[in-house]
Parts: structure tokens; sequence; C-alpha cells
């Protein structure tokens, strides 16, 4: 432990989110003079021309996402997107950068898609000299650019999977000959409620396991299931999983496609993987839809249109359900020439994989540094 002063979120950080006009998603410009920063895991959600909205905080500022749990560091002017967006500054004098880097030390629950902002209100934050707080914020940016480039790496990757289906699909993406996801799917499913058990039961994901269109089970639940309600829900090659709410609308219909094979990769029992309640399963008729041909639908700008035109939001929180997803419009594509997707997106997945768990890994590494760098080892 360090001989540093730990000084209460509340004596050092100042909420400055009021007074400032906030910009709804539904306003926001693909383009624009002033980037708006929301809760959203992107660093910039969208554009406005609006200066008056223009947030009148000293720059730099920390964005904190109260549904999200999301940190962003800010030194520009930009917009404040809609419901959830902290703007937090030091109320005393502290590097920007050490206090971005230390807030993310404080322990979260995770409360679900109800509001994070009360917990870290009630966290500590360990205070050194102004240099060595310098030094620290330093050391970490260094490593936080080289974590950043191996996700860049992936991103261009997953770009390329939509280029490749633009390109085999254009003419049809173009036709308004459609047939609704619901003719398409044997089943549409809500995952399971039970709460996870120290105790064991089955590998179960949750909406953090389905992120960049592909399942993560780095950190899993295990959730105890009567053999009934597992035959319901147990995952097979082939099934599609939804993100059925969340309090970023973008993230509303999120999808991947669910493999034994990589699930089991991340060390596992194999009893049988099963999903939670924020989840929708879909399982395609494997004569008419493949499930990569879904996915990537899904998250072409045009699917992502339909995803969010059949949103709808309650209590802060964005939902789409079974029969919104059944009613999206599918373009008609033969299912032989689905498969030639699937092998040819596929042929990524030995890089994409073996990026993805290096990122992993180096995401590890980065946590313990920053975990010795607010305990004074470094």
């Amino acid at each position: 432990m360090s001989a540093w002063p730990e000084i209460d979120f509340r004596d050092l950080v100042s909420d400055e989110t009021g007074g400032n006009t906030k910009t709804l998603q539904s306003d926001y410009l693909p383009a624009g003079k002033f980037p708006i920063v929301d809760q959203g895991q992107s660093l910039i959600g969208g554009y406005t021309n609006d200066a008056a909205r223009v947030c009148r905080a000293e720059l730099p500022v920390i964005i904190f996402g109260d549904h999200t749990k999301c940190f962003k560091f800010i030194d520009f002017p930009f917009c404040l997107g809609a419901d959830g967006t902290k703007v937090l500054r030091p109320k005393q004098a502290v590097d920007e950068r050490y206090l971005y880097y230390a807030l993310q030390r404080i322990h979260i629950p995770d409360a679900g898609y109800s509001r994070h902002f009360k917990y870290l209100k009630e966290g500590k934050i360990p205070l050194p000299a102004i240099e060595e707080q310098k030094r620290i914020a330093a050391i970490l940016d260094q490593a936080d650019e080289l974590f950043r480039k191996r996700q860049r790496s992936i991103a261009r990757l997953n770009q390329l999977s939509q280029a490749i289906f633009q390109e085999m699909f254009e003419a049809e993406l173009s036709s308004l000959d459609r047939t609704a996801l619901g003719e398409l799917v044997e089943e549409f499913r809500y995952g399971t409620s039970n709460k996870a058990s120290e105790g064991g039961g089955h590998p179960t994901l949750r909406i953090p396991n389905v992120v960049g269109g592909c399942i993560d089970a780095t950190d899993l639940k295990f959730v105890p299931l009567s053999d009934a309600e597992f035959n319901r829900l147990r995952l097979v090659d082939g099934d599609v999983l939804f993100v059925r709410t969340n309090g970023n609308p973008d993230y509303v219909g999120r999808s991947a496609v669910f493999t034994l094979a990589k699930a089991n990769a991340f060390g596992a029992e194999e009893s049988g993987w099963a999903y939670a309640s924020y989840l929708i399963r879909a399982r395609p008729n494997p004569k008419l839809l493949n499930s990569w041909f879904l996915q990537a639908y899904l998250s072409h700008p045009q699917g992502k249109r339909a995803l969010k035109e059949r949103s709808k939001t309650s209590a802060g929180q964005f939902n789409i359900n079974t029969e919104g997803l059944g009613s999206i419009p599918m373009p008609k594509v033969h299912i032989e020439r689905q498969m030639e997707f699937e092998k040819a997106i596929t042929s990524l997945d030995p890089v994409i994989s073996s990026l993805s768990v290096a990122d992993r890994c180096f995401e590890t590494l980065f946590r313990s540094l920053q975990h010795r760098a607010f305990r004074g080892e470094l």
C-alpha cells in the first residue's frame, strides 16, 4: 500500500454537468462544426452546428457514462449528449490525466441498466505530489496508446468484413424485395433471469460478452438452471445473440454468432452454454438464413437503421423485443450465396482471434500496471 493520502471523490471532483444543454440523439448530425460527446463507447457520438450547445465547463474534462460506466478524457470544445452523461473536473490542483486514470480504478458494481454515478461518488482517490501524478499519467498514457493501437487493428478487420458484405450484396441491398426476419428463423427466445451463483452452474453469456460482433467470454458468470430451463436455453452452433436493452440506443440489437469451439476456447467447462435475460436468441432456419449473413446485415448501416426504428424507450432505457426483431425486412439472398459470405469472412477468424487474445492479455497487463501505479509501486 502507498503512503499517499486518499481523498474522497466529493472533496476532489466537481460535477459540472448542470447548466449545459444536452442534445438528443435524434438531433445528431453525421458531420458538423461541434462534436457531441455522450456515454457511448465511441469518443464522438455525432455532431451539431448549434454553438449555444457547447459545454461551458473549463477544459479538459472527464466524461462518465452513468449507464455505461464509460470514461472519456475530453480536451476539445464539445457538446453534451443526452441523459446519462456526466461532466467531471478536479476541484483541487490535480493533474487531469492522473485523475482520469485514478477514477477508473474505483470499484463500481454492476447495477444493470440503472445509474452508476452514485457508486463512483463513494470512491476514494490516492493523491501523491503533483510531480508523481504527472509521472504516473505519462507511463499510463504510453501503455494506453499501445492498447488502443491493437483495438484499431481489430476494428479495421471488422470494417473489412462489412466491405466484403457490401460488395457481395450491393444489388440486394438496393432492392425493395424483402422478407421479414421472423419468417427466416425457427424461433426467438429470451434468456434466463436467474442470478449467478458462486456454487457454479452453466456458463451464461450476458451483454458484456456480446462485443464487436463476437462472443467474448473473458468476464463469465455461471448460473444454476433446472434441466428443463437449460434445454430451452442451451446455445448451439449458429445461434445469434442480440442485446435487447441498453441505455445507449446504438447498442440495442448488437449481435454475435455463437459457436461452441470459440466459447470453449475461453476455458469454461463444456457443461453447455446458456444466456441471460437481457439477450435474445435467434435460431435461423439453416435452409433460408445464414447466421453470419444475419449478423453482418444487422451491423450494416441499413440493418442498424432498421433496429433503431424498432427500438422503444422507457425510463432512459432503449429496448427491442422479439416482435420488433421479427419485423425487420431482410434482403432476399439465396442461401448458397449467404454461405459463400460466411466462408469469406470466417477465413479472417484466425487473424481476428489471435489479435483478440493478445488484446485481452494486454488489457490484463494494463490493469495490473494501473493497480501498481496507484499503490506507489512504479
